[in-house]
Formats: C-alpha cells, sequence, structure tokens
C-alpha cells in the first residue's frame, strides 16, 4: 500500500477511494515488474 501511494502520489484516502479490481491490478502488475527485473539482473550477472 505505501509503496502505490508513493508512485502514484496518492494519500492514504485517496488509495481507500480505489476500486478493489484496479488495486489488484495494481499490485499485480507490480508483481509480474518485480519478476522481469530479477530475470533481467539474473541475466546481466551471468
Amino acid at each position: 500500500m505505501v509503496q502505490i501511494c508513493r508512485d502514484y502520489g496518492w494519500t492514504f484516502q485517496e488509495y481507500q477511494s480505489q476500486p478493489a479490481y484496479f488495486i489488484k491490478a495494481i499490485k499485480e502488475k507490480m508483481v509480474r515488474d518485480q519478476k522481469e527485473q530479477v530475470r533481467v539482473n539474473k541475466k546481466i550477472r551471468g
């Protein structure tokens, strides 16, 4: 939640006012992005 608020510049109240499906989509994207970054880092390190 904190990272989403930072990334989107939201207050807690703004976060709470978002539809659940939207927050879920953001969280899923963050997980995909993190996994991709791990993959890229492994590739770079060889």
